[in-house]
């Protein structure tokens, strides 16, 4: 103890350092319970997506996966900046298939790096017969890993 301090000094400034852990320990539960909320949010996104694709599902059930996913997308993108959301809407739940290929577009140039980008916009050029571009996006993926199979 500092003699030099007056009496009272020593006890304030432990009740200061205890309300400063108090503080700091309630900011991080509200942290976790952010990112727990935000990550089971995408959870969900994930499976309703894989119902819009689901043998058996009925047109109405479909639609209504798809609206419900759609509105959890801003709260699972919250702490989930990378693709993983943005991937389920292009691939499941975006009804206009121009917009989600030009999402596809518009994650490559976010993430040049991410060869499971580069594969997901071949395959979708694929599939509207636009060859050539699906040539482009798999000879950058090839780029990014030349194990890939010759196209």
């Amino acid at each position: 103890m500092d003699r030099s301090a007056p009496l009272g000094e020593p006890v304030t400034r432990t009740r200061a350092v205890r309300a400063l852990i108090v503080v700091l320990c309630a900011a991080g539960m509200v942290a976790a319970a952010v990112a727990y909320r935000s990550e089971r949010r995408l959870d969900e996104v994930k499976r309703l997506a894989l119902v819009t694709v689901r043998a058996g599902a009925d047109d109405a059930e479909r639609d209504e996966a798809r609206r419900r996913a759609l509105d959890l997308v801003p709260g699972a993108k919250r702490l989930n900046p990378d693709s993983a959301v943005d991937v389920q809407v292009a691939l499941f739940l975006e009804p206009d298939n121009r917009a989600a290929g030009r999402m596809l577009e518009r994650l490559t140039r976010r993430e040049p790096e991410n060869i499971f980008l580069w594969l997901l916009l071949t395959r979708k050029r694929q599939r509207e017969g636009d060859l050539a571009a699906a040539r482009r996006s798999y000879a950058r993926a090839s780029e990014l890993d030349s194990r890939l199979p010759a196209d």
